[in-house]
């Protein structure tokens, strides 16, 4: 296991390099504090699959946001620039899973392009 501390919250990476290689994704459990937000970001090698497990987030994309709460989830497109948030008073916690054992992560300045769809239960 491995953390990454950032600004917005922490990230916890749950599988190691074999793991990751042997299944052939990553996933993490996303923390994110109250009214922060992730910068956007890209994943040029990897969907992204964002699972909502406390609280509710925005997922945000040049022309539009998309909402989650608790139970809900939403992929994201390699390729498409997005960033997560929490505008809300109580912490936020997500599990992700990219279909990628070494997802690329790649800052930007802005969005360029948005989601293509959503799937929630």
């Amino acid at each position: 296991m491995h953390i990454d501390q950032f600004h917005w919250g922490e990230m916890v990476w749950h599988l190691d390099q074999n793991e990751r290689e042997k299944f052939g994704n990553s996933t993490a459990r996303m923390t994110i504090n109250p009214n922060q937000s992730a910068d956007f970001h890209i994943h040029d090698n990897a969907d992204e699959l964002i699972f909502c497990e406390h609280g509710s987030l925005n997922i945000h994309f040049e022309t539009e946001t998309i909402s989650l709460k608790e139970n809900e989830h939403f992929i994201i497109p390699r390729n498409t620039p997005h960033s997560i948030a929490n505008p809300f008073k109580n912490t936020a916690i997500a599990f992700l899973i990219y279909n990628h054992y070494n997802r690329t992560y790649r800052a930007l300045k802005k969005a360029t392009t948005k989601a293509a769809f959503i799937i929630t239960h």
